[in-house]
């Protein structure tokens, strides 16, 4: 995990991704700040709104990458970069890493989160960074989707009512696209478009919804999952995660068990 905080932050990346995950943390720089993040769930659907810090978050950049780090990333099955939102240089570390990625072979992985905060600077972004030919997976949520591809959101995120605006994304970059809703997940590829089902649950939460699927999804890559299969993986993880009572993400075991489960049922696409 390479990224730059404060003190209080490595403390919390030590207990939460060393002590209880197992991430190594030896690249996590000091030095920072904080960023101050705020998430508000609304009614039974728990719609989730975000209120974040922009100037709480210390510009991380290509430049701020150390000898050591290109070491680590040379040795890595997968790259991934996130949260482009509050990183003022996010444009640069993400163009330049994949300008430093590509002829590698290593798979390499972008979710910006909401671009609606800085829209200003969306086009750069796509221009120098999401429509890299070196990025291989970009992945949106419906809401990120619209604006990716300056389309009006719609009121009912169905397959049929999205497809279209999946096309125009998918026509303007070279990587595969990742689109994951409440319910489904989509895969629009070289092969042509997957699309699976959410699973039925009571959500207690969605904050970090989105970050589960990631992980489930990043997991089913590197497993060398087929694309169903992997899109399944990822909303069997995000449906355990904000099903959790103490909310903890699943264990291998834990989603097998789910799945498992013969009263499992499937939304409607």
């Amino acid at each position: 995990f390479i990224c730059r905080t404060d003190e209080l932050g490595l403390a919390l990346i030590d207990f939460y991704l060393h002590k209880k995950a197992g991430v190594n943390i030896d690249h996590v720089k000091l030095g920072g700040r904080l960023a101050d993040s705020t998430a508000l769930e609304i009614g039974d659907e728990r719609i989730n709104i975000m209120i974040n810090d922009g100037d709480s978050f210390t510009p991380f950049g290509f430049d701020d990458l150390e000898e050591r780090d290109f070491e680590a990333i040379q040795h890595c099955d997968l790259v991934g970069m996130f949260d482009w939102c509050m990183n003022r240089k996010g444009t640069d570390l993400a163009s330049r890493l994949l300008d430093y990625m590509q002829g590698r072979g290593i798979p390499t992985y972008y979710d910006t989160s909401d671009p609606a905060p800085r829209c200003g600077e969306m086009p750069e972004l796509m221009e120098k960074a999401v429509a890299h030919p070196a990025l291989n997976f970009m992945n949106v949520n419906e809401n990120e989707l619209h604006q990716y591809a300056c389309r009006k959101m719609v009121d009912q995120a169905t397959w049929e009512n999205i497809q279209e605006t999946a096309r125009i994304l998918k026509d303007g970059i070279h990587a595969n696209l990742c689109v994951h809703t409440s319910r489904f997940a989509a895969m629009l590829d070289a092969q042509g478009e997957t699309v699976v089902p959410a699973f039925k649950v009571n959500p207690l939460r969605t904050t970090g919804a989105g970050d589960n699927w990631n992980a489930g999804n990043i997991l089913g890559i590197l497993l060398g999952l087929e694309t169903a299969q992997r899109l399944l993986l990822a909303n069997a993880v995000a449906a355990n995660y904000i099903t959790s009572p103490n909310c903890e993400r699943p264990t291998l075991t834990e989603l097998i068990n789910f799945l498992e489960d013969p009263n499992l049922e499937l939304k409607q696409i």
